[in-house]
């Protein structure tokens, strides 16, 4: 999924084995007392999380998990252990490929964030959770979680929120082999970047949509439409090159076969390429 992405809801409970395994095997003293130092120490260890996230995700994990202990549970300290929870779920989910564990972390995040208040990191989550339920194959949890994700930008008329939902809406229903609602949210979520400006994330989306029909015959007036979409907004607008770069490498194989886009074109997009996205 590259690094679309980031910030979930449905418990997946761990047996009383496998928690009581996972307590003795991390060696945690859950009797800690809730101090001004222990929240000092938490707050160093969440510190800790985040320096070794990219560099060692089984270390980072253990600081977010001694940083949960410390932290204890009152009212003030809740968002932060939510944040060490959704922090948990994304190593789980980006860097260790365990669905299952990133699914059930999330689900704890977003029940501190429901506690503390925080609306909108509660929403995040509930988006993020729900998508990983698609990947999982699940979409009636996918939809659960990710409309009651809605709800809440809705609620809180942060629109950028619901259009990040409709596109994983999409993620899951192509993972269940569903390309016209894939499309179809697509749509939905671009229509929201059009009314905001946001021709990155216009562009964005169409490269992941454009990847999924480009070979496909059913859908080639998608694909054409999407082709011409990107052209247009990468000749107007100053684009990040990773995003061209992705649409390039895309374009010279949408226009393979295809004799009345492909010389003259192909040859404009290999030499962007080779010359670092220049125009």
């Amino acid at each position: 999924m590259n690094n679309i992405a980031k910030i979930v809801y449905i418990t997946i409970f761990l047996s009383k084995t496998a928690i009581a395994a996972h307590c003795q095997t991390t060696n945690y003293n859950s009797s800690i007392i809730e101090s001004k130092d222990s929240i000092i120490e938490a707050k160093e260890y969440l510190r800790d999380g985040e320096k070794y996230y990219f560099i060692s995700p089984d270390s980072s994990l253990h600081y977010f998990k001694k940083a949960i202990l410390y932290f204890g549970n009152n009212f003030e300290n809740l968002e932060n252990v939510g944040i060490c929870h959704q922090n948990i779920s994304f190593i789980f989910f980006e860097k260790l490929n365990n669905l299952d564990s990133a699914v059930y972390y999330a689900d704890l995040s977003v029940e501190k964030y429901h506690l503390s208040g925080n609306d909108l990191k509660k929403a995040n989550m509930l988006k993020f959770e729900g998508m990983i339920w698609g990947l999982k194959s699940n979409i009636e949890e996918a939809k659960s979680h990710i409309y009651m994700a809605i709800e809440i930008f809705k609620n809180n008329e942060f629109d950028q929120g619901v259009a990040v939902c409709y596109f994983d809406l999409a993620i899951s229903y192509e993972k269940n082999k569903n390309l016209d609602s894939t499309i179809a949210y697509i749509t939905k979520a671009n229509n929201i970047w059009y009314k905001s400006g946001n021709d990155d994330r216009i562009i964005q989306y169409n490269n992941y949509l454009l990847e999924k029909v480009i070979d496909n015959d059913y859908f080639k007036e998608i694909a054409l439409k999407i082709f011409l979409e990107n052209e247009s907004l990468i000749e107007k607008n100053p684009i990040p090159d990773n995003i061209k770069t992705q649409f390039f490498t895309l374009a010279l194989n949408y226009l393979e076969g295809k004799t009345c886009l492909a010389d003259k074109s192909k040859k404009k997009y290999y030499e962007m390429l080779v010359n670092g996205n220049k125009k």
